[in-house]
């Protein structure tokens, strides 16, 4: 990818994730999906077929984290991995959550464990 070759590095989205996060807080989701998609923070992952960055798994995690932080209502981490995830069955789909004109989440079932 051309980003990376730059020098842009996974941090450097941290500013950007941060800013979007604070001015979502009294957004509606379909608002707040409007917004993020225009920072590029739905697409960070997602294929450029359909609209994304094509970057690194990497480069989500500050956009995930400032989200976390922020206590961002809206889906951010099942959008990211559904912009990407779908570019092969749905790719008209993929293109509208990268865009954010679809609202998307995934039903998890089951538990997580940390482990070293």
């Amino acid at each position: 990818m051309a980003l990376t070759s730059e020098g842009l590095r996974p941090a450097d989205f941290a500013a950007t994730a941060e800013r979007a996060v604070a001015a979502c807080s009294d957004l509606g989701l379909q608002e707040q999906a409007s917004l993020l998609a225009n920072d590029g923070l739905l697409g960070v992952i997602a294929h450029e077929d359909v609209g994304g960055l094509d970057l690194p798994l990497a480069f989500a995690t500050p956009v995930v984290a400032a989200a976390n932080a922020g206590l961002l209502r809206f889906p951010l981490l099942e959008t990211i991995l559904l912009g990407d995830l779908l570019r092969q069955s749905l790719p008209r789909m993929a293109e509208a959550i990268v865009r954010g004109e679809v609202l998307a989440t995934i039903a998890w079932q089951g538990s997580v464990v940390a482990e070293r």
